[in-house]
């Protein structure tokens, strides 16, 4: 795929051609759902943060809410692109999960730095504009339930892996507290 050439684009230059990586053969057309779902988050992982998550991992309560809540946007549309990625049981074999061990690593060290924005947005004691307050309430009252779903993609993915030896530490628990009840004092009023 480095190597394809986007003729629309001027000039030329490679891309990432999702309807050609969906293009299964017939034989593994079962697997069209799982690979359409890996691609699209191989490419917003890829369009959107660098490396290892430096711009999650970079986060501090110094810098502006809205910069830190446009970063926490984005990782948790990467963190929720990366949780459609599921693998029913009859498809499970070597290769499918060896992409979704990758997978269940790349989510563990992003879910570690959206935490880590989490308790920036808690530490932030600024009085925030109203589109601000509208946007750090509606991440925080999410908080709970994307603990629960990555949690559950963890646990599920960690069986699947097992069978064929593969292994990704789990270890999701951060040190957020009480974003709940932040999300309920800014709906109050702060």
């Amino acid at each position: 795929m480095q190597r394809e050439i986007n003729p629309k684009a001027k000039p030329p230059r490679t891309f990432f051609n999702l309807a050609q990586i969906i293009d299964l053969a017939i034989e593994s057309e079962e697997y069209r759902n799982f690979v359409g779902a890996y691609a699209i988050y191989t490419l917003k992982r890829a369009t959107t943060f660098a490396g290892r998550f430096e711009q999650v991992r970079s986060l501090s309560s110094d810098q502006k809410s809205s910069e830190i809540l446009s970063v926490m946007r984005a990782a948790r549309a990467i963190l929720n692109y990366g949780l459609q990625c599921t693998l029913e049981a009859d498809l499970e074999n070597y290769v499918t999960c060896t992409a979704l061990e990758l997978l269940a690593r790349d989510m563990r060290d992003l879910w570690k730095g959206y935490c880590k924005g989490i308790n920036c947005l808690l530490q932030d004691k600024r009085p925030p504009t109203p589109a601000v307050k509208k946007e750090k309430l509606k991440i925080l009252e999410s908080f709970k339930d994307d603990r629960a779903n990555v949690k559950h993609f963890m646990r599920k993915t960690s069986r699947a892996l097992a069978y064929y030896r593969l292994r990704v530490p789990a270890d999701l628990e951060t040190k957020v507290r009480n974003a709940e009840k932040h999300g309920e004092c800014l709906r109050g009023g702060m």
